[in-house]
């Protein structure tokens, strides 16, 4: 979580080896600076690897904000079923972050 790494799991993110991407991604959301956004928007959208696009999506949802939300809203229009549900807990999780108490209001 410490943003002192940010360099290295952005770099990390364009890594050929499909593991690195996706512990990279991990990382991004851990660290939760708006600086990794974009790359990890990327990485959801046209990653060959399953994998790393789920945890793009997941480090999204962590990450938060209006660019990743509207990130998270073009993937779910134009990703596959199982890209689809990752962004809506993706998206979830964020409006959870927003306002905590939301689900227990009437």
């Amino acid at each position: 979580c410490d943003e002192h790494w940010l360099p290295i799991v952005l770099r990390e993110l364009m890594n050929e080896a499909p593991e690195m991407r996706h512990a990279a991604a991990g990382a991004a959301g851990s660290i939760g600076d708006e600086e990794a956004v974009n790359p990890l928007a990327d990485l959801a959208m046209y990653d060959p690897d399953g994998e790393v696009q789920l945890a793009a999506i997941q480090a999204l949802g962590e990450i938060g904000g209006p660019v990743a939300r509207l990130a998270l809203k073009t993937l779910r229009d134009e990703g596959d079923d199982v890209l689809r549900q990752a962004v809506d807990e993706a998206l979830s999780e964020m409006a959870l972050a927003d306002d905590p108490l939301a689900p227990f209001r009437d």
